[in-house]
């Protein structure tokens, strides 16, 4: 489907068929070729393998076009995989983000909440109830001078930002909000490598006063099928 505005759009197709097939390839040679056995057993094949005898042609005559006759391929500019941006955590559909290598998978809402789950097993307690949406790993942040909490999403603190921005993509999530002179970014991926989350929290002040700032982790941990 085209966007609005564009006459072409760029489609990206995965051809996850082709490692199945070096993986074929590669037990073929491993085996003996079992695969190429197991191709010939199918009677269909087997009608066929009359036209595995035929010779190449040993004169045939072959155009070899002048270089500068063929166009040089126009290189079109690649855009990277474009994500989802929020400015809100309250809208009409909970806005949600799948992270996974696989084995280990995370689940946020714009809001910040959400679960995380290694295979078969809850690391993080979650209910699915979007009128509460309270219940994930999160980040608390409290101002040491006035005592002021909130957290870096918007959830469980339930504290209004002035501002907010949630960018959902395709290897992480990122959490902005601004409180006053305060600068909250959290984001949050999955090792594609190792089984575990990353949530990385920078804080910039913009004003001219010092800030003391105690950042706390939190999650209730289940361990266990859910």
């Amino acid at each position: 489907r085209l966007p609005e505005g564009k006459s072409i759009v760029i489609v990206r197709a995965f051809m996850a068929h082709h490692q199945g097939m070096t993986i074929v390839a590669i037990a073929d040679a491993l085996l003996d070729g079992a695969m190429r056995a197991r191709f010939h057993a199918e009677p269909i094949v087997q009608a066929t393998e009359l036209l595995l005898q035929e010779r190449a042609p040993r004169s045939v005559a072959a155009a070899h076009p002048w270089a500068a006759a063929e166009s040089a391929a126009k290189i079109l500019d690649v855009e990277p995989p474009g994500g989802r941006r929020l400015t809100t955590a309250h809208g009409a559909t909970p806005g949600t983000q799948l992270l996974s290598n696989g084995r280990y998978s995370v689940m946020l809402t714009a809001a910040g909440s959400g679960y995380s789950r290694w295979r078969d097993l809850a690391v993080t307690r979650w209910r699915e109830d979007a009128t509460c949406d309270e219940w994930g790993s999160y980040v608390f942040l409290r101002d040491v001078d006035s005592g002021n909490v909130w957290s870096a999403g918007f959830q469980p603190s339930g504290t209004e930002p002035d501002d907010c921005d949630v960018a959902f993509n395709e290897d992480r999530a990122e959490f902005t909000r601004r409180d006053g002179t305060l600068k909250t970014t959290m984001e949050v991926l999955v090792s594609a490598e190792d089984d575990a989350e990353v949530r990385r929290v920078s804080i910039s002040n913009s004003g001219t006063r010092v800030r003391e700032i105690d950042v706390t982790s939190y999650a209730e941990l289940v361990l266990a099928p859910q």
